[in-house]
């Protein structure tokens, strides 16, 4: 059968990590997950899956559906009051890839094109409002992190998975990962900035910098032309590790069960076309406000910075290797089986912060219930998105499609835009040999088609 299908590394895309009729998909959520599912092959042919969500700019009477039909003319950007900037991006494309069970084992293969970037700052200062920045009056801009990512990967998937008990099937799986990175870029800085914009000859001003940054060369030209090209400058390692307990006639035939996954741990070191700097004022640097509002890539900063730097402090230049951290997040999962095809799904995602120059990710707490069939499943998934939103999504599988959601607002009704994701892809799966309805384990035997 063909499932269409995608996969999310950022905001979770519930329809695909809770179905147990999409087990390629849902080893990236929690690896031991391919032991839920009653197929012993599933094929991902391909899948796509674009995020985008900030809690600081925001567009009204805007929606993903009206701006895929270029209704956004004269859009206009309000900004909110948050206490904290946050904002994130997530590309994921996900190529061929297969899981393969048979008897207590799972095997599988990874491949995905990825490209991913986050802004946290710390508190912000009650009296900056982005709306309306006075001119001739002081602002601070908290200390933040900002980091992006562009990259390709391919992994292996393992899994195991035995009886503890009569009623009790205990499941661990692992995927490992080789990534080639094509671009990174990262900025921080470790306290305050002041920043004044005089009304006098239209300048800015800045103090009380300290900053560090690096980059690749493909975000060192025009960013927005050259996010998603990929070529080959650095490489890194990365695994997803995952545990599972299920209560039941079977792992694939379960009244409950509950996990908890490492995913995206590792990190990408870049070596080729790599310029990173250390930034340090002693007094005041001033720009024009044309020439800050006109940056367009990194080089374009560096220049800028370099000039204005000259003889008000220090811009070293530093060697070695630039590494960037993947989002890395730890996940907790619940579920239980209401009746034979209904469910209810809890699941609970924290990001972790592993190194000052890592992408992140959104946390979120989502409760999903869910139909579930061989043929269809339905889910209306409520998720409280990084701790800060309630946003209601959706998903729905009909034969060979699936497509969804987690925020259906922001996909088809004009409101207040902060961001959105959807979701889809394509899959081909064999099922198990089955006896009585039951899942018999250790042989694959000729595929037939459910």
């Amino acid at each position: 059968m063909l499932i269409v299908n995608g996969v999310s590394q950022g905001q979770q895309p519930v329809g695909l990590n809770t179905d147990n009729y999409l087990p390629a998909s849902s080893i990236l959520f929690n690896p031991a997950a391919a032991f839920t599912s009653p197929f012993a092959v599933d094929i991902n042919v391909a899948s796509i899956d674009a995020l985008a969500y900030n809690n600081l700019a925001f567009a009204n009477h805007l929606s993903l559906l009206s701006l895929a039909f270029g209704q956004a003319n004269g859009m206009e950007v309000t900004y909110g009051s948050p206490e904290t900037i946050r904002a994130f991006s997530d590309i994921s494309l996900q190529g061929p890839s297969a899981v393969i069970r048979y008897s207590d084992f799972s095997f599988g293969l990874i491949t995905q094109v990825r490209s991913a970037a986050s802004l946290i700052t710390d508190v912000v200062p009650p009296n900056l409002d982005f709306n309306k920045i006075l001119e001739d009056s002081l602002y601070q801009f908290p200390a933040s992190r900002f980091a992006g990512l562009n990259w390709s990967e391919a992994g292996v998937h393992f899994g195991f998975s035995k009886k503890a008990s009569k009623n009790l099937q205990v499941s661990i799986g692992a995927n490992l990962k080789y990534m080639i990175g094509s671009d990174g870029i990262s900025a921080i800085t470790s306290q305050p900035l002041d920043f004044i914009k005089h009304s006098e000859e239209s300048t800015m001003s800045f103090d009380r910098v300290i900053m560090r940054y690096g980059y690749t060369s493909g975000f060192g030209e025009d960013i927005q032309h050259k996010i998603t090209q990929f070529g080959s400058r650095g490489s890194g390692f990365g695994t997803d590790i995952g545990f599972m307990i299920s209560g039941g006639q079977g792992a694939a035939a379960y009244s409950w069960k509950a996990g908890v996954s490492l995913m995206d741990a590792g990190f990408i070191s870049f070596s080729n076309d790599v310029q990173r700097y250390h930034i340090q004022t002693d007094t005041a640097v001033t720009v024009t406000q044309q020439e800050f509002n006109t940056l367009i890539s990194a080089d374009d900063f560096t220049a800028l910075a370099a000039g204005a730097i000259e003889g008000k402090g220090t811009m070293t230049a530093e060697s070695g290797p630039l590494k960037i951290w993947l989002p890395a997040a730890l996940s907790f999962q619940g579920e239980v089986a209401v009746s034979e095809q209904f469910y209810l799904n809890a699941a609970v995602v924290q990001r972790m912060p592993l190194a000052d120059q890592q992408v992140q990710r959104p946390n979120s707490v989502t409760l999903t219930p869910r139909f579930e069939s061989r043929w269809w499943s339905a889910g209306i998934p409520l998720d409280l998105n990084d701790y800060h939103k309630l946003q209601v999504g959706g998903f729905f599988r009909f034969g060979p499609a699936v497509v969804g959601t987690d925020n259906l607002a922001a996909a088809i009704i004009p409101s207040k835009f902060e961001g959105a994701d959807i979701y889809f892809g394509l899959h081909f799966f064999f099922s198990d040999i089955q006896s009585g309805g039951a899942y018999k384990s250790g042989s694959l035997g000729c595929p037939k088609f459910r």
